[in-house]
């Protein structure tokens, strides 16, 4: 179920007739499919080539062919990260752009660019730092179990005012429009929403590792439950192919 913890108060709601129940009804699935895609991208670069060979050189080392072969796995820094990152963005822009049907297609049209380049960062850290760690994560689930909304909020975008040159130009009503743009005063111009929800979600996973912190773990069907904040924006007026909804962050709860 959907609560609103907020006062749905805007005047540009009203205006442009926006209900939240319309978002209610399949914010939840939008959630779903996002998360299942996300482990569908860990599976894939998980048995990809990323990560299996990644040396950290210590200070005072070259990085050689000799270094490489000895099989000193060591935790990479945040540069070696960013430029693997980097690499691995840049072939799944090319792969989205190939085909929107592929899993960096589904990705690029549930969230933004920005928050794409995130996402991958995270999962290609994450994939690195298990295979140093001979750890291997399988038969992962997750399912929404409750979902409330927190925020929603929206702003208009109207043009900027004008120039005083301008404005002594302008007539009698186009200066009345430049002093309701100027005092903010709700007009038809592009619109766009913000919404916050909450939500609880259970995963289940199997680990399997040589590592002694997970041994007594091993194979066996692990869960645990996370607090969750989903982020979304899109347009509720002024956008020529109407309202797409984009999922611009998705990060733990920190509590109210």
């Amino acid at each position: 179920s959907l609560a609103l913890f907020t006062d749905l108060g805007s005047p540009l709601f009203d205006m442009y007739k926006f209900k939240i129940e319309d978002f209610a009804s399949g914010v939840k699935i939008a959630l779903e499919n996002f998360h299942r895609l996300q482990i569908e991208l860990e599976n894939e670069i998980s048995s990809s080539e990323t990560g299996k060979s990644v040396i950290n050189i210590s200070e005072g080392e070259s990085e050689t062919d000799e270094t490489s072969a000895s099989g000193a796995i060591v935790v990479p820094d945040e540069k070696m990260l960013d430029e693997m990152s980097k690499e691995l963005s840049l072939k799944f822009k090319s792969r989205a752009g190939d085909d929107t049907d592929s899993l960096p297609g589904q990705l690029l049209r549930m969230v933004t660019p920005e928050y794409c380049e995130d996402i991958i960062f995270g999962l290609n850290a994450q994939n690195v730092i298990s295979k140093m760690h001979s750890k291997k994560t399988s038969n992962m689930k997750r399912e929404i179990t409750n979902i409330t909304l927190l925020s929603a909020r929206s702003t208009a975008i109207p043009p900027p005012p004008a120039t005083e040159e301008e404005y002594e130009k302008m007539d009698e009503e186009e200066r009345e429009k430049n002093d309701k743009i100027i005092n903010n005063i709700y007009m038809e111009h592009p619109a766009v929403v913000q919404i916050e929800v909450l939500y609880q979600m259970q995963t289940t996973y199997t680990i399997e590792s040589d590592s002694d912190n997970v041994r007594d773990n091993n194979g066996k069907e692990l869960s645990h439950s996370n607090e969750l904040v989903g982020v979304f924006e899109g347009w509720i007026f002024g956008r020529p192919e109407g309202l797409q909804w984009k999922l611009t962050l998705n990060r733990p709860f920190y509590g109210l």
